[in-house]
């Protein structure tokens, strides 16, 4: 039997070879191509398959001795703490930014949070004695962690930030500077007023005995603003009568004081200094008072002349009288005081607003 002829294949459709192609490295920013990987046979399976899809950012490939930075995706990294800290006055910020960081990424957030810290972080008294020192200090434990790192690997996923200029370079640095002014502010005031030297005159002031005079000059301002300096002498406190208030009570009414009588205090002004003469200085009126037992306050008297009961030798303040250096007067003030109650304190404030005296004399019993 005869064969018949077999089809001979076209030229045209036979199989080409394969063109040599030249290999292009990845773009930057890309992840590189993984080697193939065995697949469960044993044979090699090329990637795209599913075996080896790239790393999302922040993981690590496996196998890896480092953690993937959070920002870039790049290794190796450090599982570090940033922190940032800001106070004023009584309002205070705590900041942080956790790791992992590569070195590059983790310079630029340390060298931002610590220069706005350098800046932001001393106008609180808290900030200044505990908050701002130790985050400072934690931010150089995290910079030694960071410099021993070595450069990112090539490749990463995510774009890197960048360090920027070393801090001590940046107008930030000058941040630093500020609590060595505080120690210099506090160095300055305590060589002006040393707290020997106050708690000193603090003693003085509290321990004065009646006839004793003021340990230190006291400022007062006369009619024309010009200021005189004054020695404050208490000499003795003239205890009245409770008939002595009757005059001031209107007939058919109540008494205007119950239960109180007067006590006249013999207080000595002189002017030692300041620009004198000086015009109408009030020394006494608003400035001196009486505390009996319990602390009970007296009611000074201004009307001085119209009461009988003054005293001969009682010479109230004149407002219009002219003082000149070297003068010295003494001066009577009448105080409404409790009956009941011993009077036990002469006290002389510096301005009629202070709520507390600042001269205190103890009347001895």
């Amino acid at each position: 039997m005869t064969t018949p002829p077999q089809p001979q294949p076209d030229p045209s459709q036979a199989p080409q070879p394969a063109q040599h192609q030249t290999p292009q490295p990845p773009a930057y920013g890309q992840p590189v191509a993984q080697p193939p990987q065995p697949g469960a046979s044993g044979q090699w399976q090329a990637q795209g398959q599913g075996y080896d899809q790239p790393m999302a950012w922040g993981q690590a490939p496996a196998g890896s001795p480092y953690p993937a930075c959070r920002i870039c995706g790049a290794i190796p990294a450090a599982d570090v703490t940033v922190r940032g800290h800001q106070g004023i006055l009584i309002m205070m910020r705590f900041q942080s930014l956790k790791g992992p960081f590569c070195r590059n990424c983790g310079t630029a957030v340390l060298r931002e949070m610590t220069g706005k810290t350098l800046w932001q972080g001393w106008w609180s008294p808290f900030s200044v004695i505990a908050f701002t020192p130790f985050t400072l200090i934690s931010n150089l434990t995290v910079r030694a962690k960071l410099n021993k790192l070595p450069p990112p690997v090539p490749g990463q996923p995510g774009q890197q930030l960048d360090p920027g200029a070393p801090l001590r370079r940046r107008p930030a640095a000058l941040g630093a500077l500020i609590p060595l002014v505080w120690v210099l502010f506090l160095v300055i005031q305590n060589a002006i007023h040393p707290a020997g030297a106050a708690t000193s005159e603090s003693v003085k002031r509290s321990a004065l005995k009646l006839g004793q005079p003021s340990p230190q000059a006291q400022e007062v301002l006369d009619d024309d603003m010009k200021e005189g300096k004054f020695v404050i002498t208490p000499q003795r406190v003239v205890m009245g009568k409770p008939s002595d208030l009757d005059e001031w009570d209107e007939v058919g009414k109540e008494k205007m004081y119950p239960g109180a009588t007067l006590a006249w205090l013999y207080v000595n002004a002189k002017l030692v200094g300041g620009d004198t003469p000086l015009s109408g200085p009030t020394v006494t009126a608003g400035r001196v008072g009486l505390l009996s037992e319990g602390g009970r306050q007296g009611t000074p008297l201004t009307f001085l002349e119209d009461l009988k009961s003054r005293p001969a030798d009682c010479q109230p303040e004149k407002i219009s009288a002219t003082w000149r250096k070297g003068e010295d007067h003494t001066l009577c003030v009448p105080f409404v005081v409790p009956e009941a109650r011993k009077v036990t304190t002469v006290t002389y404030t510096r301005n009629a607003l202070d709520t507390a005296p600042w001269l205190k004399w103890a009347i001895d019993s």
